[in-house]
């Protein structure tokens, strides 16, 4: 299922890039923006359809783990330059706090990496209709690398707070703006920090806002990279 939809996907992609580059010939205003709904929106299924199969493999403990040296910073300003286009078309603000113990070079998957956090991070933009959005990196004694995710939205509604890690739950007050996600960020997250003996924890909610945090045992690399 997942490579005859990588075909169907890879052709919409491709296109609607090409559209936007310009290769079918100038675009009016209007079919621009039109291109690039349908380039956006094609990227967004595949990784939808991406955290499907990380997710299904996570939960079946079959998903294979890649660790390799990586530069924490750059991974995270990586999460910056995706996420925040959709926190400007909100309103929100994004704030972001990197502590400079934290290593230059870790050792880890930092594909799955970044996904758990991207996933943390979108769920916080999504149920925050206004206000700001904290994301804090630190390290600590225990040599792990610890990532809170805090939003001033309305909280996680009471009973809820275990029904959120399930997957496809996405609560019974929605997003006024859909999210970009189908109610498996948190689930997928949770399972592939487990794997990598790390979990994914609600740390506190209420009316103010929630707070999730993400724990990742992980080495320091011997030297760091070379670019």
């Amino acid at each position: 299922m997942a490579h005859d939809m990588r075909g169907i996907l890879a052709v919409l992609t491709t296109t609607s890039d090409m559209l936007v580059r310009g290769m079918y010939g100038e675009l009016t205003p209007q079919q621009s923006r039109a291109s690039e709904r349908i380039q956006r929106n094609s990227s967004l299924l595949v990784n939808l359809l991406d955290d499907l199969i990380i997710f299904v493999k996570a939960d079946a403990n079959q998903l294979p783990l890649n660790p390799l040296p990586f530069d924490p910073r750059m991974l995270l300003a990586e999460i910056q330059k995706q996420t925040s286009p959709f926190a400007e078309s909100k309103g929100l603000k994004l704030h972001w706090t990197v502590v400079s113990d934290l290593p230059e070079t870790l050792v880890g998957d930092a594909s799955l990496i970044r996904r758990i956090m991207s996933a943390l991070l979108w769920n916080a933009l999504g149920f925050t209709d206004a206000g700001d959005v904290w994301m804090d990196s630190s390290w600590t004694t225990e040599q792990q690398w610890v990532t809170t995710v805090r939003d001033s939205g309305p909280g996680v509604p009471a009973g809820d707070e275990l029904k959120i890690f399930h997957p496809f739950y996405r609560g019974e007050k929605r997003p006024q703006m859909p999210t970009p996600g189908f109610g498996l960020g948190l689930s997928m997250a949770s399972r592939v920090a487990h794997l990598m003996h790390g979990r994914v924890t609600l740390e506190q909610t209420g009316p103010s806002g929630s707070t999730f945090c993400l724990r990742l045992p992980l080495l320091i690399a011997k030297s760091p990279l070379v670019p």
